[in-house]
């Protein structure tokens, strides 16, 4: 384990952070504010540097969107606030392509986006995953019942005229719920699955915790992270 505590670089986040918090109270919380967004970035290429910190692995490429299906990307976020001004713009793109967003995180978080979106979003596009088959007791990270859950939720939203899926997942909470070996198997067969289907992934790594604590994110789930993904997504 990596003595991140007292890190010079996570001192550095912890005020970038602080400085964003501020900036969205002192914007009255205007998540498209120039200024706010160009904090958010100044945030996102401190956590890079983070999250790469003593590993030899690839470099993930950075997008500024999702725009494509079978898409599993990563999202590495330092407070509640950069992941919600971060968050929010991804959901209502996929909302304004006629998506299904389905949320797996911690219901207060999903509770806090609701309440955002329900101003200027059409928010019946979003639903909070339950971890169940909708109609078989089936659980998404059951590996050997994943295929099918994923065909079931594709199914399911182009047939009620949605042009596919949208799934925002939280590690830590599904971490929580489950364990680390059923997430990271998950994870690892991902990609395979997503294949020819309409269906795209985003994963929302808590950094906080990786940084003081790691009572989910740990090393081996943060490394796991840099391998098993397509790329980083940044506003």
């Amino acid at each position: 384990m990596f003595n991140c505590k007292y890190c010079e670089l996570n001192q550095e986040i912890q005020t970038s952070k602080a400085r964003l918090n501020m900036l969205i109270e002192k914007k009255h919380s205007n998540l498209l504010d120039k200024s706010v967004i160009y904090e958010s970035q100044k945030l996102d290429a401190l956590i890079s540097k983070c999250v790469y910190c003593n590993r030899s692995t690839k470099l993930l490429e950075k997008h500024t969107t999702t725009t494509n299906f079978h898409f599993h990307g990563v999202f590495y976020y330092s407070g509640d606030e950069h992941l919600l001004l971060n968050i929010i713009q991804h959901i209502k793109q996929k909302i304004n392509k006629n998506e299904l967003v389905y949320l797996f995180m911690d219901p207060i978080l999903y509770m806090k986006i609701i309440n955002i979106l329900s101003t200027d979003s059409k928010i019946e596009n979003i639903k909070f995953f339950k971890h169940k088959h909708p109609t078989k007791d089936y659980s998404l990270f059951d590996i050997k019942n994943t295929e099918r859950c994923l065909k079931y939720m594709e199914e399911d939203a182009l047939s009620n005229g949605y042009s596919g899926v949208f799934f925002i997942g939280q590690p830590s909470y599904a971490i929580k719920k489950y364990s680390k070996k059923d997430f990271l198997e998950f994870e690892n067969i991902l990609n395979q699955v997503l294949k020819n289907k309409k269906i795209s992934f985003l994963c929302i790594y808590d950094l906080e915790d990786y940084l003081n604590g790691q009572l989910y994110i740990d090393n081996l789930v943060m490394s796991e992270s840099l391998e098993t993904h397509d790329c980083q997504v940044v506003l």
